[in-house]
């Protein structure tokens, strides 16, 4: 392996055994084929001349607390490298899919996600997240629990938001009566294909509040004053189809986890 593709650089050598260096030598030249072969602490000590209690050794000396925390750190750390090296994007995108995932064609996978997100009113993504930011209370209606963003739900504990999630309609009418919504709050809904009866009522509901509302949605909905529609590939209506369900939601997850990525980067707890 290259010198600048070692993974462990940073340690002092004085302070380890011989058995430990060789530790060390054998995880840097032999990296690529640990991750490859997804290497556990017994298979990685297999036929070599140190044991399992030698690498835990050498992982605690290097700061970790067991072998799988050093791996997976030194997996980002091969990443990390590997960005800082490679020339361009394509070059990274092509030697980290080959090498963390080569019987998958993630290529294909990431042109696709690439093309899908760039149809995306990002406009109104960064004027969502100045809201998330400012906001004291957040409600979320997501149509079942796949939608389920664990993420968005820490990053709101911390940032001491108040976080409102509505799983059932049967909540919109008990809201519409009893509930005052709060004038320092943002409603995120999220519907794929066409919404229903009762759905398009809430919606009027919340744009004659004045609430602002993010609409992410499969479908290209009628304007309505203070909902800003997050268009998600603009699917044909064909309410069963399970195949633009999957890529609805795949498109979903990573615009969520791109859009809650920022929001940690750019927050300061």
């Amino acid at each position: 392996m290259n010198e600048k593709f070692k993974v462990i650089l940073d340690y002092d050598s004085s302070k380890m055994t011989q058995t430990d260096l060789i530790i060390i030598d054998y995880i840097n030249s032999e990296f690529v084929s640990i991750i490859k072969n997804n290497e556990t602490i017994e298979s990685f000590c297999h036929g070599k001349p140190f044991s399992i209690a030698s690498v835990h050794r050498v992982a605690k000396k290097l700061g970790f607390n067991s072998f799988i925390d050093m791996k997976f750190d030194l997996i980002n750390r091969y990443i990390q490298r590997a960005e800082n090296t490679f020339s361009n994007a394509s070059d990274i995108d092509s030697n980290i899919s080959k090498l963390f995932l080569p019987e998958f064609d993630i290529n294909e996978y990431l042109s696709f996600l690439k093309v899908s997100l760039a149809n995306i009113d990002w406009q109104i993504i960064k004027q969502m997240q100045k809201d998330i930011m400012s906001k004291s209370t957040i409600y979320v209606f997501q149509e079942d629990k796949i939608f389920e963003v664990k993420a968005f739900d820490i990053y709101c504990s911390l940032k001491k938001i108040h976080l409102v999630r509505l799983t059932s309609l049967q909540y919109f009418e008990f809201f519409k009566k009893v509930q005052d919504f709060e004038k320092d709050s943002i409603f995120l809904f999220t519907k794929f294909n066409v919404i229903s009866d009762i759905e398009n009522y809430f919606l009027d509901f919340l744009s004659s509040k004045k609430i602002k509302t993010y609409f992410f949605t499969s479908i290209l909905q009628p304007y309505r004053e203070n909902v800003f529609q997050i268009v998600i590939g603009n699917f044909k209506r064909i309410d069963n189809d399970k195949k633009l369900f999957i890529r609805f939601k795949m498109i979903y997850d990573q615009l969520i986890n791109i859009i809650i990525y920022s929001l940690f980067n750019k927050t300061h707890f």
